[in-house]
């Protein structure tokens, strides 16, 4: 996945670097690795989704039971700031988010805010990390802070640079993070439960490094972005174990046999321990992240129309789940899949600013769509930028930040509880209208859909003539009665065959499916010739 508002935000420190370094390790110690925090349940450290994806392996697969899990929103929580990534979850069920401004938020299991840490603006963009014994790490653009569980500063680490990736912790109690400084350059470095640097290893490229990744044996791997593309494979005291050429965003994920899997621009890979390529796949649309399902299948998820699913021996196509038949769909959170094999994601809709979690099953069938976008109004934005968090009882978690655009400029945070108990969801409405349609003139459509409780009902409406990135005031109308009919009108400005879409919403947040209905302008076949002539190269997945 592209996280766009991140890679913007490195922009903004990169140039600043002042080169490269000489590729050495400058101190080391040998350490004792047991487990690595390699789980799939809640045994080790109790902590319930202690990192971004779970797991320092980040295979973003926990065996907590979400099957009952029907998709409707139990609660949101508001923040005054936008989050900077995923809401972590520790041992007593408690939340834990930080935010762009540098705050790091305490939420209870019912969304109620326990306490808040409020760093002097030092601004943070990735996740917190938690420790076994329930210490919370999380890293700003100064400092990376230890806390403790009521709120209470422990200790700090300052190199004074950004802390580019969440902190991950082993079972041992080292923490690693990557840092960018303006003097020292990049550098990934290990970290004792007290707060001093047990190693540092620092490499010559001006990149930022997204994420870590541990194996069982404590190795540490990771990719920086931009100028590298390449995978390092570090050894548990710090020094080089190897190194790839892969041009790759993201730290790889590693499977319980040891296999390492990565998603480059070109190709996905499955890689010895030692670094050797297993076997590869074209790309499937753009990059993204890889999650593991509880059986091995590959599940890889990123800025495109398909979730698709791998199979672990040999890479071949086992399912592809499409979003719709809508353009300017970019799935920007990897997959969280519980131990029932749900698969969970979020995506965000740009040509409308939306945005939705979705449920899987584990053969690829959509199981529930919850809407997260509250209320849209012409030049409002909702994205999502992180991954969804498992809690033990199957309730699922998304944070979303919403901007409000206009001259009262808005930007605002909200995790998302997904899990309310017998939601219902709306009937897929009908679409009454002309399905032959003059240029510029107007049409009136009708539009109706029942849900089973009498509750409200609201549409989201997408136009395919309408240009990328904009949002239309009838877009989004509601809410009505159930079963009370709903006049729309639009003017078709684009000749050729069109698509009417049209999902309803109920009071629980739960979406239909989708309502298509076709449309055609005159001589209709006569543009659709002229799009086959000149675009005979068709995307194949």
């Amino acid at each position: 996945m592209l996280k766009i508002k991140r890679i913007f935000f490195f922009t903004l420190i990169v140039f600043c670097l002042l080169g490269p370094l000489p590729e050495s390790v400058k101190s080391s110690s040998q350490i004792n690795v047991k487990n690595n925090y390699f789980m799939n349940s809640k045994s080790v450290g109790e902590q319930v989704w202690p990192f971004e994806k779970y797991n320092v392996q980040r295979t973003g697969e926990a065996s907590y039971d979400a099957s009952q899990n029907k998709g409707g929103e139990k609660w949101k929580y508001f923040s005054d700031s936008d989050l900077s990534d995923t809401a972590v979850i520790g041992s007593d069920g408690v939340l834990y988010v930080s935010t762009h401004r540098g705050d790091l938020h305490a939420v209870y299991p019912n969304g109620t805010r326990k306490w808040s840490f409020e760093t002097n603006l030092e601004l943070c963009h990735a996740a917190p990390g938690l420790a076994p014994d329930g210490t919370i790490y999380f890293g700003t653009f100064m400092h990376l802070y230890a806390i403790d569980s009521n709120g209470s500063e422990k200790w700090v680490f300052n190199k004074s640079g950004l802390i580019s990736c969440e902190p991950i912790v082993d079972s041992n109690g080292t923490i690693y993070v990557a840092i960018v400084n303006q003097v020292s350059g990049c550098a990934v470095y290990a970290i004792n439960a007290n707060g001093t640097e047990k190693w540092e290893f620092p490499f010559s490229y001006p990149n930022i490094v997204q994420s870590l990744t541990l194996d069982k044996e404590g190795n540490i791997y990771f990719v920086p972005v931009w100028y590298s593309g390449q995978l390092f494979c570090l050894r548990p005291d710090g020094s080089l174990k190897w190194m790839k050429n892969m041009d790759s965003e993201f730290s790889p994920v590693i499977a319980v046999d040891g296999t390492i899997y990565v998603w480059t621009t070109s190709h996905v890979y499955a890689l010895t321990p030692d670094g050797q390529e297993k076997w590869s796949i074209e790309n499937f649309g753009w990059q993204g992240e890889i999650s593991l399902a509880p059986d091995g299948t590959i599940i890889l998820c990123g800025g495109s129309y398909f979730i698709t699913a791998l199979s672990p021996l040999n890479g071949s196509v086992l399912w592809q789940y499409q979003i719709g038949e809508r353009p300017f769909i970019d799935i920007v959170s990897s997959a969280a899949i519980s131990g029932d094999g749900t698969i969970f994601f979020a995506y965000t809709a740009y040509s409308n600013c939306v945005s939705y979690l979705c449920a899987l099953t584990n053969d690829g069938r959509l199981k529930w769509e919850t809407l997260l976008t509250t209320q849209i109004q012409p030049y409002d934005e909702e994205y999502v930028f992180s991954s969804p968090s498992i809690d033990t009882d199957g309730t699922v978690y998304i944070t979303s930040n919403f901007i409000r655009g206009g001259t009262n400029y808005t930007s605002i945070g909200y995790i998302h509880a997904i899990g309310m108990d017998n939601p219902v969801a709306p009937e897929p409405p009908t679409i009454d209208g002309p399905r032959r349609v003059i240029l510029f003139m107007k049409n009136e459509y009708t539009l109706c859909s029942n849900v089973s409780d009498g509750g409200n009902v609201s549409y989201f409406i997408f136009w395919d003539d309408v240009p990328y990135a904009t949002t239309e005031p009838d877009n989004w109308i509601g809410p009505y009665s159930s079963g009370e009919p709903v006049e729309i009108t639009h003017r078709f400005k684009i000749p050729g065959r069109h698509f009417v879409q049209v999902k309803a919403v109920g009071d629980d947040s739960l979406c239909s499916q989708w309502s298509v209905l076709e449309v055609r302008t005159p001589f209709w076949w006569l543009i659709e010739f002229f799009k086959w002539w000149w675009e005979p190269q068709k995307w194949a997945f």
